[in-house]
């Protein structure tokens, strides 16, 4: 990889959709200890898109200790000209008791 590229990844496989990625940050070619930075991530998106309906459904929702979740917002301002992150929000559906 080159710095500052992205591969995209999912179920462990390198898929262009996602919604996992990581991107190469720096190398330090050091002669004793050649190490590199990487940043490891998730995509989050789609926000209108149905779950199982649309082929980046993936982006939308996720699964965090067998708990389902799914983005229901993202917002985002501009400042000067800069989109800049305000706040996500997630949701969980209560399971049901019997």
């Amino acid at each position: 990889m080159a710095i500052d590229q992205v591969a995209k990844y999912q179920r462990g496989q390198i898929d262009e959709r996602g919604p996992f990625y990581i991107k190469l940050r720096g190398v330090d070619y050091n002669p004793e200890h050649t190490s590199a930075t990487i940043e490891v991530g998730r995509m989050f998106g789609q926000t209108l898109a149905n779950i199982g309906e649309n082929a980046r459904w993936n982006q939308k929702a996720f699964i965090v200790d067998e708990v389902f979740y799914n983005v229901v917002a993202i917002k985002t301002r501009v400042v000067d000209g800069v989109e800049q992150f305000k706040y996500i929000v997630f949701r969980q559906k209560l399971p049901k008791m019997i």
